[in-house]
């Protein structure tokens, strides 16, 4: 399936994009506008060009010209998830009434960047972005529908589908489906109005078979609402991508090139030296207190020839202690 694509032209460059990259001269009304975005999700109003080569904002998901008024609206609105693929079988058997009856006159294409599809690994599921290696905006083949509604002020709304086919062999070590992607020949051939749905048409719902360039992207895109030129970024090189996340891991935190583990040998090496101190100050006051008894009781020349003992200085290693120094 197909459930998120990046289209981040802004609508002053769209018409400019499809010239050059397809050939096709689209109508576009100025006033036209949408929602530039990395992560466009289901739901959202994009613009699609239909088969008259007209640029038309539509909304993701396909909302029936005969469905009732209350499901255009509120909760009731999210029946049109279901529909925001259409599978290329389907067409070709005629087993959805709903894709009868759109597939010979409401064709469209849906230009973008790229799309978004989950690669399944074990319990995990790895985000990974498509788009072509050639640099061109993608086509991808639909489907659109209009529904009048009466919710207030009267109003069209025009929605649409993408139609999916099975993964080609370079895409299907990500997923088993992928989206109908359209050559500029298929492209032509897709919105020709004088054409009714036939099996020449079908054969252009095959797998794209011309080089993509896939690879793995962060997992925030899978925010739906979210949006930054990150999504579609390789996610190895990005700068909070996985080599720099391993590297931030054996590098932080750092002071003054000194790495996590040292400065906890050196907190470590302080808590010893302070409890080192601490035990030689109190061990010198007991010395001395001894030694100060003791001249007491000796009297006369012995308190002459004694000074209080002290602790001669520490070697570097905190750790030996010298005699007594005699004076004289």
């Amino acid at each position: 399936m197909c459930g998120r694509f990046s289209l981040h032209v802004p609508p002053t460059e769209y018409s400019r994009r499809i010239a050059i990259d397809y050939g096709l001269n689209i109508q576009q009304n100025s006033s036209i506008t949408w929602n530039q975005s990395y992560n466009v999700s289901p739901t959202s109003n994009v613009p699609v060009i239909n088969q008259s080569l007209v640029v038309r904002v539509c909304r993701w998901g396909v909302i029936p010209h005969f469905s009732k008024e209350s499901q255009l609206h509120g909760s009731n609105y999210t029946a049109s998830l279901k529909t925001i693929n259409a599978r290329s079988e389907s067409l070709e058997d005629g087993s959805s009434p709903l894709w009868n009856s759109l597939k010979s006159s409401k064709r469209c294409i849906i230009p973008v960047d790229g799309f978004f599809e989950w690669l399944q690994s074990g319990r995990e599921k790895i985000p990974h972005f498509t788009k072509r290696k050639d640099g061109k905006m993608m086509m991808f083949a639909g489907l659109y529908d209009s529904k009048n509604s009466k919710n207030g002020n009267e109003q069209n709304i025009q929605s649409f589908t993408i139609i999916t086919t099975r993964a080609s062999s370079q895409f299907s070590s990500v997923h088993s489906r992928m989206p109908v992607i359209l050559t500029q020949q298929g492209a032509v051939k897709w919105l020709d109005k004088s054409k009714m749905w036939d099996t020449e048409l079908a054969r252009l719902l095959e797998p794209f078979n011309d080089d993509l360039d896939i690879y793995a992207v962060t997992k925030e895109m899978s925010k739906p609402g979210s949006s930054k030129p990150s999504y579609v970024q390789p996610i190895n090189q990005r700068k909070d991508g996985i080599k720099s996340f391993f590297a931030k891991q054996s590098q932080s935190p750092q002071k003054d090139g000194v790495t996590k583990e040292d400065l906890k040998k050196e907190e470590s090496g302080d808590v010893r030296k302070e409890e080192t101190e601490s035990n030689l100050k109190r061990e010198d006051k007991e010395l001395n207190t001894a030694v100060k008894r003791s001249l007491e009781d000796a009297g006369g020349d012995s308190r002459k020839n004694y000074k209080p003992l002290k602790i001669a200085k520490k070697e570097q290693d905190n750790k030996t202690l010298d005699g007594f120094v005699k004076q004289g």
